[in-house]
């Protein structure tokens, strides 16, 4: 079950302080959702399409010479997904930018 350790609990803690957000969702590499809250909560389904995007876009990037694949924005009308790339996980935050 999403947020079920103290550790994640306190990091969607984190993520919801961020200004105009609305859901938040960390994920593994294979696309389990290992925490969630607002609008992305359990959203397993929108973390494995941007897992897909930072897939296609990290081997759109890839170069011997280029730093590694770490940040995605998508812009969906007055909605923004930013997922990043950390320590194994993909950090993904819904804003609403009319917030």
């Amino acid at each position: 079950r999403a947020n079920s350790t103290p550790k994640m609990a306190m990091l969607t803690q984190s993520l919801q302080a961020i200004p105009g957000q609305v859901g938040c969702l960390v994920i593994s590499e294979d696309g389990a959702v290992l925490a969630s809250t607002g609008e992305l909560e359990n959203d397993e389904r929108t973390g494995k399409v941007i897992l897909n995007m930072l897939q296609a876009g990290a081997r759109l990037m890839k170069t011997e010479q280029s730093e590694p694949f770490r940040r995605l924005s998508i812009i969906c009308g007055r909605f923004v997904f930013l997922a990043t790339v950390s320590s194994g996980k993909i950090f993904i935050i819904k804003k609403d930018e009319a917030r």
